[in-house]
């Protein structure tokens, strides 16, 4: 029979688990309608959804919905990578593609609050990653050649 503290436990995580929904929900709609696509009149709603189960989250536990448990949730899956492969071609494409996206979303992000200086990071940043592509591109041309 699972304790009082086992049952406060699930409910904890439960709500954790409805922030991190909704968190990332609330970002996707927000990085597509910066874009010129997405919902623009479900950005509240979902906002509101978030500030809800973060709530929850806070009730259920003292230690509530953690920065470090928000940034797991918006940790973008597609570039993890089993590093411990040794196809090194692959992890220098993903690694490329990676940074791409980051220089994108930094120069997204600093030009909506104005941060020329951020912007212009996140421009090399996405430049660098361009050449690291080709550079991985041209691995893997490579290594199926021989």
């Amino acid at each position: 029979m699972p304790s009082g503290r086992d049952d406060q436990e699930t409910e904890h995580e439960r709500a954790c688990k409805a922030a991190d929904e909704a968190l990332r929900r609330l970002t996707a709609n927000l990085l597509r309608v910066t874009r010129g696509a997405g919902k623009p009149w479900e950005i509240v709603g979902h906002a509101a959804e978030f500030v809800l189960a973060v709530e929850a989250a806070q009730r259920t536990s003292e230690f509530g919905y953690s920065p470090e448990r928000a940034s797991a949730a918006l940790r973008l899956e597609h570039f993890a990578f089993d590093r411990t492969r040794e196809d090194i071609e692959m992890r220098m494409k993903l690694d490329a593609e990676h940074r791409i996206v980051c220089g994108a979303l930094q120069i997204a992000a600093s030009d909506l609050l104005g941060q020329n200086t951020h912007l212009q990071r996140g421009a090399t940043e996405m430049s660098d990653g361009i050449r690291d592509l080709e550079d991985a591109r041209a691995a893997i041309r490579q290594k199926y050649l021989r």
